[in-house]
């Protein structure tokens, strides 16, 4: 079983994009999926996903972020420790 990173398999995904893809067909009739979503100002919900982790990450590395802990220290702090 393959797994994207938010833990949704591959296949769940892809049934999630075209539940999407259903829902705009049923709401704007037989228009291209990249035009309706273009009209709804939607991306794909693989784009939106991608979106949200980057910026959970982004967060994640403030200096201010109660998890900033759980990040690797930077490699020349290693380096300089290390000499």
């Amino acid at each position: 079983m393959e797994f994207i990173t938010n833990k949704l398999t591959i296949k769940q995904s892809e049934d999630i994009e075209r539940l999407q893809k259903r829902a705009l067909r049923f709401i704007v009739g037989d228009v291209i999926y990249k035009e309706a979503r273009s009209m709804f100002e939607l991306s794909t919900i693989a784009d939106r996903r991608e979106e949200l982790m980057r910026r959970f990450f982004d967060q994640l590395k403030r200096p201010d972020s109660c998890l900033v802990h759980l990040m690797p220290v930077k490699r020349e702090l290693l380096l300089i420790n290390y000499l």
